[in-house]
């Protein structure tokens, strides 16, 4: 009969290298977590945030011209035209003061509600509603 052969291992071996690498990842990972966090809260406390912007129309002077097209068809008796074109003009100021936003980047507020400081953007509003689309 064969007798039984016991080899030992040293300590060494692919058990210690397995044992080792669970902990290199752990660490890994725990290091690019720290990493992380610490850039994170560094842009969000150390970086002072963007500015609001603010931009004043005097949407009281743009209505006031359109509604003055709308006076000479009602004395003219075209009633239905002069709501449709109020209708259209409505719309149009809406968009209109929309893409002023768009453009600029920023707040648009009414005239009557902005004390100084705001950039006036009225001559972009006008040009903005009385363009075709």
């Amino acid at each position: 009969m064969a007798e039984d052969v016991v080899v030992p291992t040293d300590s060494g071996g692919p058990e210690a290298v397995h044992a080792n690498t669970g902990i290199g990842w752990g660490l890994a990972t725990a290091l690019a977590f720290a990493v992380g966090a610490g850039l994170l809260a560094a842009y969000h406390f150390l970086l002072p945030p963007p500015v609001p912007r603010f931009g004043r129309v005097d949407l009281a002077s743009v209505v006031a011209e359109t509604q003055r097209g709308f006076a000479e068809r009602v004395a003219k008796g075209e009633t239905q035209a002069a709501l449709d074109e109020a209708t259209h003009a409505g719309q149009g100021l809406n968009r209109a003061v929309q893409r002023l936003a768009r453009e600029c980047g920023c707040v648009i507020l009414v005239a009557d509600a902005v004390v100084a400081g705001a950039e006036d953007l009225t001559p972009r509003l006008r040009e903005l509603v009385h363009a075709p689309d």
